[in-house]
């Protein structure tokens, strides 16, 4: 105890100022540290939310060509038939075209159906839409074939019922692909 008598009081100040100085300089130090993190998580937040964001556009992108290349051939598709009721070539013609065309398929409905069912499921209802009127068109495609079959290659009356489906296919596929282009990228 003398020791610590010993020592002046001036020395027990410094020694007082060095260890205040020190408490404050670990408060500082902290401080930085906890901006630090702070600074880079919002940094990280920014950088996933663009990458999210770009890849987003990305698969937007591929989409509208995909569902382009897929309706132009999907409506493409059904003409050959129109002109096989009407009377303008016969149904084996109408396959060979078919046939000739689908050599050329450079579309890829399974990717198409993959992204929307991934990335964009608001698109789902109306690719839906498209898909029915597709069946549709070929139910009636089918019994016109039948019918033609037969002998009876008058297809008045099926026309009828196929020209409003494939309007109505040319016209849900341009409203998908207006939808398309108007989806904003909210990552």
């Amino acid at each position: 105890m003398e020791i610590l008598n010993s020592i002046p009081s001036q020395a027990w100040l410094a020694f007082v100022g060095v260890m205040i100085a020190s408490v404050f300089a670990l408060i500082g130090a902290w401080i930085t540290n906890q901006a630090n993190k702070q600074r880079l998580r919002i940094q990280f937040e920014h950088d996933d939310k663009i990458r999210k964001e770009t890849l987003l556009r990305e698969k937007l992108e591929d989409l509208y060509m995909i569902s382009n290349k897929y309706f132009n051939a999907l409506v493409s598709h059904q003409f050959p038939y129109r002109m096989v009721m009407k009377g303008e070539i016969t149904f084996n013609q109408a396959l060979e075209l078919i046939l000739e065309w689908g050599a050329k398929k450079d579309y890829e409905p399974q990717r198409m159906t993959m992204l929307i069912h991934m990335y964009f499921p608001e698109l789902k209802n109306q690719y839906n839409e498209i898909l029915k009127i597709r069946d549709n068109l070929s139910e009636i495609t089918n019994g016109y074939k039948k019918q033609y079959k037969t002998g009876n290659i008058d297809g008045t009356e099926w026309l009828k019922i196929f020209q409003p489906e494939i309007e109505l296919l040319a016209e849900k596929t341009t409203q998908f692909e207006e939808k398309l282009t108007q989806l904003k990228i909210n990552a």
